[in-house]
Parts: structure tokens; C-alpha cells; sequence
């Protein structure tokens, strides 16, 4: 099932991953709860750090906040360090819960990963607290930077 995204910044993204994503995506087109162990292996980076890309879930299981976090430790190590140091967009005391939803390889890959996550919820639906979209195709400067993080995380899927 191929997937139709009104969106033509992660057009590009989704033209050369597209068959890789497909089939993981086209399982979740009903709602916006979290998909849960879509993110495939627990990908680190060298040198013991993990790039991951998170979301942030309520209460009714629903996604309300797509991020990304890199640091040492294990992903879900890094994931909890990144909410002790607090969030501005996670209410525990309201029933949200956090989640590692993907890993990747580097940091270039993580941004590309946060915004093909969110643009994915909010193609289907989510009501997200993101106050921004995570990349920026504003100027021709931030295009280019933001088309090479969607590449790197192409290339990832792709297995280069």
C-alpha cells in the first residue's frame, strides 16, 4: 500500500525509502496511537552513544510529541536522561508515558528520522505538541541541510 503524503518536503524521503517504510507504516492507518517496535533494532552510534527518535504518548495511548535525543548509554538510557532534564511537552502527572520509536546510526540520521516520525502523525491524524516542524525548508540554506538529514536517514534503511 503505497503511501500519499500532501507534503512535499519528505516527497524526497519517501520516494527512495518508500519501499523499505512501506509495509510498517501501511499496517498503522487508523489513529494516532504509538506504533510500538516499528523502529527496528537497537541501532547505536560509535563510540557507545545512541541516536534515538522518541514520542511522547498520553494517557489514551495516543501520540502527542515526536523528538529526538542522542547521548552515551542505551537508548531508553538516553531517552530517560532527556526527560530529567525536563519537557516542556511531557506531563506524567497527566498519564504521558515516553518511548524510544526509532534508532539510528549518527546524528544527521536522527534529524531526518524526527521529521519523517512527525510527518507521519500528523498524516495520520495526531494532534501533536510540536510547536515547529523539526526540519526547516524555509531558505535554501536550511533546505539543504534539512535534505541531507533526510538522506542520511535514507541511507540508513537502505543499509549504506
Amino acid at each position: 500500500h503505497p503511501i500519499e503524503v500532501g507534503n512535499n518536503k519528505i516527497e524526497r524521503f519517501f520516494a527512495g525509502a518508500a519501499p523499505l517504510i512501506a509495509d510498517t507504516f501501511s499496517m498503522y492507518t487508523a489513529g494516532v496511537g504509538i506504533i510500538r517496535g516499528a523502529g527496528g533494532g537497537r541501532i547505536g552510534g560509535g563510540g557507545g552513544k545512541s541516536h534515538i527518535t522518541y514520542a511522547i504518548v498520553d494517557s489514551e495511548d495516543e501520540v502527542r510529541y515526536i523528538g529526538k535525543s542522542s547521548g552515551r548509554g542505551t537508548p531508553e538510557q538516553v531517552l530517560a536522561k532527556r526527560l530529567q532534564r525536563g519537557h516542556e511537552h511531557y506531563f506524567p502527572g497527566q498519564g504521558d508515558t515516553a518511548e524510544v520509536i526509532a534508532t539510528q546510526k549518527s546524528r544527521a540520521a536522527s534529524g531526518g528520522a524526527e521529521d519523517v516520525w512527525y510527518e507521519f502523525y500528523r498524516w495520520r491524524g495526531a494532534q501533536l505538541r510540536n510547536v515547529n516542524a523539526p526540519l526547516d525548508f524555509s531558505r535554501r540554506n536550511r533546505r539543504l541541510e534539512s535534505l541531507r538529514k533526510l538522506d542520511a536517514y535514507n541511507d540508513e534503511l537502505r543499509g549504506r
